[in-house]
């Protein structure tokens, strides 16, 4: 009984014991987490978490309007980090800010505004996502009369107040719709207008004026099978054929009064003639003989007539008749044989106009299309080598083609 109440006592003594500590553990616990508060408050701001606070700073006195504090604000920021790679203010922010500081000589510096599309941020700390340039769009379009009341009375030359007010528009917008960038390209063309020797209508043009147009030139593909058509003495020597018939076109308006100048590089793969009857030429040419005609083709055409169902171009160039057998032919003892003349080539080519071109890169002009292309020609050798090849190749021509003209930046 007595060893019990012994152990009992021991028991207990370890339980009271082991409270005591949990308890003296949980009182110092606050204190300890007050210490390492403490001790991280006391730390120094870095560098970026003083310019989070500076361009939250400067957000609050812009949304109430305080434009000398702005002006504190911006000077303390470039006197903090003058000489790091810390950028404080993008160049759009900045410039926003300097209608608001009325610092415009700034703003008006034209070799810190061309150098803007060129400043390389790379090797840069860039501020930290924030609202502050949401909120100086959002603030300088509610004050905009005052801003540009503000312009109109300082003591400006005409042609930097109005690159001011242009400028400002184009800041405040941001992302332009089609509504407000007609605005700003009205308002771009008025300032040219008004002053073309300004040293700002190089930055107008690039940055602020933004219209597109057609470009000058036009490019066109076709592929497509044509019929060769012997004439002449030729006609006694070759049988016709067919051919497939590839097409590069280059067109350029405004070269010859209104109508496009067209530079065509067709190639014409002529397939299925023969020899009608055996003859020598630089070797045996036997009856039967399989031969290929090709004629690379390098002319020039104008579009006579043109309207949105058709286009007629006559034309006219230089060519080549190349006339072998196949290459499978050639190994044959006998069959190394060829023919090649130069030759000119004339003709007319009409493209009917089937459907807008849904090419990317053409489908915004108005004058891109797929189109269903006919085109006679007629090709003879400027001098042939011996009297049976006197004659011509007339091809008619049927392809699928498409033309358009690439929509480039109106500068």
């Amino acid at each position: 009984m007595k060893h019990r109440a012994a152990a009992l006592l021991a028991a207990f003594s370890v339980c009271a014991l082991f409270c005591s500590s949990l308890v003296q553990c949980q009182d110092q616990r606050p204190d300890t987490l007050k210490a390492i508060e403490q001790e991280i408050l006391s730390r120094p701001d870095t560098d970026m978490e003083i310019l989070a606070k500076s361009r939250q700073m400067i957000s609050d006195r812009v949304r109430i309007g305080e434009a000398a504090k702005i002006a504190d604000l911006v000077t303390y920021l470039d006197s903090k980090f003058s000489g790091k790679r810390i950028l404080p203010l993008w160049p759009s922010e900045r410039y926003l800010l300097s209608y608001w500081t009325r610092h415009y000589s700034y703003i008006l510096d034209t070799e810190r505004l061309n150098a803007v599309d060129t400043a390389d941020y790379s090797r840069m700390i860039v501020p930290p996502r924030d609202m502050l340039y949401q909120d100086l769009c959002e603030q300088s379009l509610a004050r905009k009369a005052t801003l540009k009341e503000a312009i109109a009375a300082a003591d400006l030359k005409p042609s930097d107040s109005e690159f001011l007010l242009l400028f400002f528009d184009f800041l405040v917008a941001a992302n332009p719709g089609p509504a407000v960038r007609k605005e700003l390209n009205q308002g771009a063309d008025a300032y040219l207008s008004h002053f073309p020797d300004s040293p700002y209508t190089g930055f107008v043009r690039q940055n602020i004026r933004f219209v597109l147009r057609e470009s000058e030139w036009g490019f066109g593909l076709d592929l497509g099978v044509s019929s060769g058509l012997f004439s002449g003495n030729v006609k006694t020597t070759f049988e016709d054929h067919a051919a497939l018939v590839l097409g590069f076109d280059a067109a350029r308006r405004d070269l010859i009064a209104s109508a496009d100048l067209i530079t065509y590089l067709r190639i014409y793969l002529g397939v299925g003639s023969k020899v009608r009857s055996a003859f020598e030429y630089e070797g045996k040419w036997q009856k039967g003989l399989r031969l290929d005609v090709i004629i690379p083709e390098l002319s020039v055409g104008a579009a006579v007539l043109e309207n949105s169902f058709l286009q007629v171009a006559p034309f006219a160039g230089i060519s080549g008749i190349l006339v072998s057998p196949p290459e499978e032919d050639r190994t044959i003892a006998g069959n190394d044989v060829n023919l090649d003349m130069f030759s000119y080539s004339f003709g007319l080519n009409v493209d009917w106009k089937i459907a807008k071109s849904s090419i990317p890169v053409l489908s915004e002009s108005e004058n891109s299309y797929w189109s269903v292309r006919t085109r006679i020609t007629y090709t003879a050798p400027f001098s042939a080598p011996q009297p049976m090849f006197q004659g011509s190749i007339v091809a008619l021509t049927m392809s699928v083609g498409m033309f358009g003209r690439p929509v480039i930046r109106d500068l």
